[in-house]
């Protein structure tokens, strides 16, 4: 599909800007084989295919550091790291904040300038809250079985992006939400707003860049019941889009694969300038699972 190589990105609070490369896959260096071996290959793969992304979970502080010193060896890929851990049960806003302040400072220590993007958790949906929604999600009080959790998800949030900011002031790398897909986007909504699942109010959170997910069995991201989720994404946020994870779950025709590979990516491209999308992800670089 033709589409922009890079899109850079300008913040409102100073003349820094971001160049952040448009094409991408996901990989997972921290799971072992085939990703952690022969890096060089796997760059020159990845090349091969005009990607120059790749996304890459850390689950620790720890990981975050070791990603930090994998980016010379990945060049020219950028990674792009997600911040994966979730507060423990029970953890208070208060303490969450706080624990993820220090978090956010650790982490822009170690990255701050050397990778464009960073990602703040990965499909809390699915690997945080205990409880499904009620509904499609498109709303915060959809998530109400799971409302005593919010408050630690909340302030989370909050912490990592304000300790990152707190030493990386002039947005050398940007910070994208939290990841959520189908029409889960009233959770990145009730944490935009400060609102929660069960109607109270409180301090909003804040990002550079809204993250979403979106694979072949959900259907037209453009058009499902009767929902553009990118002109949602675009109107509610008012901030560029990166779509970290598209792909296919599940085993289907290589005819059909094929077909949608081409289609979609190209869907995206040509609606780039449209919806502010600056990034598309495929999951993953290498089949498993028929991923």
């Amino acid at each position: 599909a033709t589409g922009p190589s890079s899109a850079t990105l300008t913040t409102t609070e100073t003349s820094e800007s971001v160049a952040l490369p448009f094409y991408g896959v996901n990989g997972h260096y921290f799971q072992g084989n085939p990703y952690a071996s022969n890096i060089a290959q796997r760059v020159a793969d990845m090349q091969a295919m005009g990607v120059s992304t790749i996304r890459m979970d850390c689950n620790s502080i720890a990981e975050i550091q070791t990603a930090a010193s994998l980016v010379s060896q990945f060049a020219p890929i950028n990674i792009q790291p997600i911040f994966t851990p979730y507060p423990a049960a029970g953890t208070s806003e208060t303490a969450a904040y706080d624990q993820y302040y220090a978090y956010g400072q650790t982490a822009a220590q170690s990255l701050a300038g050397k990778v464009p993007v960073i990602e703040m958790m990965n499909e809390p949906e699915n690997f945080y809250f205990s409880s499904p929604p009620t509904g499609n999600g498109q709303s915060v009080t959809n998530w109400a079985a799971s409302a005593s959790q919010w408050p630690a998800f909340r302030g989370a949030v909050r912490g990592f992006y304000n300790g990152f900011r707190s030493v990386d002031r002039t947005k050398q790398t940007l910070i994208a939400s939290p990841s959520v897909g189908w029409l889960h986007y009233g959770m990145l909504v009730g944490l935009w707003t400060g609102a929660a699942p069960d109607g109270s109010t409180g301090a909003a959170a804040t990002w550079d860049i809204t993250n979403y997910h979106w694979y072949y069995d959900l259907g037209d991201i453009e058009s499902v019941n009767g929902i553009n989720v990118l002109s949602v994404l675009k109107s509610t946020f008012k901030l560029p889009i990166v779509l970290s994870e598209i792909g296919v779950q599940y085993a289907i025709a290589e005819s059909t694969y094929d077909s949608y590979i081409s289609t979609v990516i190209h869907e995206y491209a040509t609606g780039a300038s449209t919806y502010n999308i600056v990034g598309l992800d495929w999951y993953q670089l290498y089949n498993a699972d028929n991923n």
